[in-house]
């Protein structure tokens, strides 16, 4: 039987889950060493033959389109209208409002990132 205890401490809290974590980490890592070492059981380095069965295939191509104002204004008008924010303070409501002004500084941001593939 399961014997329950009531935490309340915040800092008891976070280094239960801590410690739970990380043992389910250390289980996997123990489960993926053990079937490494009895599926190959010669000294091959496991990492090198892991990365060539993964990357045996060159990476596609990506080919990036442009994007347009009438796209981003597109984008910003499907978001769902709310009050609240995120982390930069910009509600979905005042970025709706906003749209038609901000979309060409922001197609012209969103293209140079694809142009110059540096994303900030």
């Amino acid at each position: 039987m399961w014997k329950v205890k009531k935490i309340t401490d915040q800092q008891t809290v976070a280094e239960t889950f801590n410690d739970y974590f990380v043992a389910i980490a250390e289980n996997v890592k123990r489960q993926r060493k053990n079937s490494f070492i009895n599926d190959d059981n010669n000294s091959v380095d496991n990492h090198t033959h892991f990365m060539e069965q993964a990357f045996n295939k060159p990476y596609p191509s990506m080919e990036s389109k442009y994007t347009s104002t009438k796209e981003i204004e597109r984008n910003i008008k499907s978001l769902k209208t709310k009050n609240s924010y995120g982390y930069d303070e910009i509600s979905t409501k005042i970025l709706k409002v906003s749209g038609p002004f901000i979309s060409s500084p922001i197609n012209y941001i969103c293209n140079k990132m694809l142009f110059l593939g540096c994303i900030p």
